[in-house]
């Protein structure tokens, strides 16, 4: 999130090179979004608000971190509101 700005930019930040680096842009901008890692692979984006902050998103986008061209796919699942 920027300061609560629904946006599609999305950052990684690495422990050992202290460093941020841009990933792909997301499908759908959004804030206060939940992200989650799946055995180091995959990048999951759960959920949020959208560009109208009173609109909760049910939305799941994904990122494949070990392919260099990989781009966020959006899911066929919502998430239970």
């Amino acid at each position: 999130t920027n300061g609560g700005i629904a946006i599609s930019k999305c950052e990684t930040y690495s422990i050992q090179s202290k460093a941020w680096r841009p990933l792909p842009q997301m499908t759908e901008e959004k804030s206060s979004a939940s992200l989650c890692t799946l055995d180091g692979r995959y990048l999951y984006c759960l959920g949020g608000l959208g560009l109208n902050a009173s609109i909760v998103l049910s939305s799941v986008e994904m990122l494949d971190l070990t392919t260099p061209q990989s781009y966020w796919l959006m899911l066929q699942v919502n998430l239970p509101m």
